[in-house]
């Protein structure tokens, strides 16, 4: 069984050989065929950019789409209308600590909910958006839903500035607040800090909550995002008023969807650059490996044609997926810089093996050569990473099965621009350094083609000269592995690592918080750390809803829940 087996795989060996020899000969005869091919086929795949679309929906990435709670939300949603957007200020007293159940600190908020009430936009339309426009009514024609300290005092001026501490504390202690629209205050919701005394009342508070609800018109955006762009405009223009604003002895900080969202995409576009760093620094670095101190003998143009080609690659993939329908995210953009790690690979691959053979070789022969081992190589490894790709698109999770679907036809699209187009540059490069012309600068042939740049005229070009890494891995570092002592520490870092990776896995944990987009330099930073600390951090709302219920008749059982 063992021996058929062997001989099957021999077989194969044999026949992808063969093969990928027999496409190398082609691609000699006609390189240029081999690469406007593919490269045209590739820009015309680009034209998929034109429709595509960024989902930024949660709901749309991370939840199975089959979930029953999209049916509810439905039916929720369509009784109760969309979540309201919500705008909070967090007050703390100056220096933070203090008790902030002081006249002047509530007549400092009022201020602030005077500048909410006061704020105003210019919409693109020409109109104006403000807090009166935007807060979310309860009923037609009733307040805005909006819940502070300052109810208590029926968010009069003139009341609060008659108060003292003794009288704002005595009404804090009164307790059965009710806000503009009749419900109850929970205390918690509106002061935090809160110290109290051996019976219970209290004596002290150090931070305030002041929130107000705001009505979420969402709809599909020019640029293929959902939201109720002018409410969140609205919010962000109001709390920068705020930050810019002395509202002395309280410090404020604002919190809301607007300024999450804004932050956040400060975030990404920030790592959007860093991977357009990271993609050139690869660039440079694949250039850098193939550039040899010699003007003939030097594949830097290769180089940077197989960035080019990875880089068609990537754009072909996005573009065409998306162009079918399959859902493109921020997550699935972070794919562009493992392609090009597997496509350069590829490419050292190929170039190696023909480096590897002797220049006196014939042309043709030595490029068939190369592909025929190098081929069989990258389409082991191609089909492989494929394969593990694959398994993705079975995750119940959209943006899961959307990246791995990217991943895999991506690895396809690099593998078939590799064996035709990139190696159609590779036999440009080797007739160019077969008739002595130089890289980058083709049409001009050295005098002396085996000169050495920055060295002394004695010192020539030498194919056959090993590179130091090359003896390095190939002598000290090989001889060393295959030693006893080598054997032994290789087996007791396994051994360590296999034990630290399990010991690892026990203490993963799975969590997720829009909050981590936020940048560490960020203003909301601050705004998340009162909040947690005073207020019990970021509430998850949790509602029950029922239908096809005769109401009138449980009234009383309801209320009694």
């Amino acid at each position: 069984m063992a021996a058929t087996l062997a001989k099957l795989r021999d077989r194969m060996e044999g026949d992808l050989s063969h093969g990928f020899g027999w496409l190398g000969g082609k691609i000699y005869d006609r390189p240029w065929a081999f690469i406007i091919v593919p490269v045209v086929i590739g820009l015309a795949m680009l034209s998929g950019f034109a429709t595509l679309e960024v989902e930024s929906r949660a709901e749309k990435l991370f939840t199975p789409q089959d979930s029953i709670a999209f049916d509810h939300r439905e039916i929720v949603e369509e009784k109760f209308g969309l979540p309201a957007l919500e705008f909070t200020v967090y007050a703390t007293y100056s220096p933070e600590g203090s008790n902030i159940l002081t006249t002047d600190a509530l007549l400092a908020l009022y201020d602030v909910l005077m500048v909410i009430n006061t704020t105003t936009i210019t919409l693109p339309d020409g109109s104006i958006k403000s807090y009166a426009s935007s807060c979310l009514r309860p009923t037609a024609s009733g307040p805005c839903d909006q819940v502070s300290v300052l109810d208590l005092f029926d968010n009069n001026r003139t009341l609060i500035a008659q108060q003292t501490t003794s009288s704002i504390l005595a009404r804090v202690n009164a307790g059965n607040f009710t806000d503009a629209q009749g419900r109850d205050i929970q205390l918690r919701n509106i002061i935090g800090g809160v110290q109290r005394n051996s019976v219970g009342n209290v004596v002290s508070a150090q931070a305030l909550q002041l929130q107000v609800k705001l009505v979420n018109n969402r709809q599909r955006q020019s640029d293929n995002t959902y939201e109720d762009r002018a409410t969140l405009d609205w919010q962000r223009a109001t709390a920068s008023v705020i930050r810019d604003t002395s509202f002395s002895p309280i410090v404020v900080y604002t919190l809301s969807n607007g300024e999450i969202d804004k932050e956040n995409d400060k975030a990404i576009n920030q790592d959007i650059l860093l991977l357009t760093v990271g993609y050139s620094l690869l660039g440079v670095y694949t250039v850098f490996v193939l550039t040899r101190r010699n003007a003939v003998h030097s594949f830097g143009t290769l180089g940077a044609a197989s960035i080019m080609l990875v880089g068609l690659a990537i754009g072909a993939d996005f573009a065409f997926l998306s162009a079918v329908g399959v859902t493109f995210s921020i997550v699935t953009q972070t794919l562009a810089f493992l392609l090009l790690g597997l496509g350069v690979d590829d490419t050292f691959i190929i170039t190696a093996a023909f480096m590897r053979l002797p220049s006196s070789m014939d042309l043709r022969e030595r490029v068939c050569k190369s592909l025929a081992v190098s081929g069989s190589s990258i389409l082991v490894t191609s089909l492989t990473d494929m394969i593990a790709f694959l398994a993705g698109t079975y995750s119940s999770l959209p943006a899961i099965s959307a990246f791995s679907i990217y991943a895999s036809v991506g690895v396809c699209f690099d593998f078939l621009l590799q064996i035709t187009a990139f190696v159609g540059f590779l036999v440009l490069t080797a007739k160019r350094e077969r008739n002595n012309k130089a890289d980058w600068l083709c049409c001009i042939t050295p005098k002396d083609p085996d000169h050495l740049c920055c060295a002394p005229p004695e010192r020539r070009f030498d194919e056959s000269k090993e590179t130091k890494l090359t003896r390095f891995m190939g002598s000290h570092f090989s001889d060393f592995v295959l030693s006893k002592w080598g054997q032994v520490l290789i087996l007791f870092t396994s051994v360590t690592l296999m034990a630290v990776s399990i010991w690892g896995a026990t203490q993963l944990e799975t969590n997720f918080n829009i909050e981590w987009f936020t940048p560490d330099n960020s203003y909301l930073q601050d705004s998340y750390t009162v909040r947690d600390r005073y207020f019990a951090g970021s509430l998850i709302p949790f509602g029950m809803y029922t239908q096809q219920v005769d109401y009138p008749n449980i009234q009383s059982g309801l209320q009694s829940h």
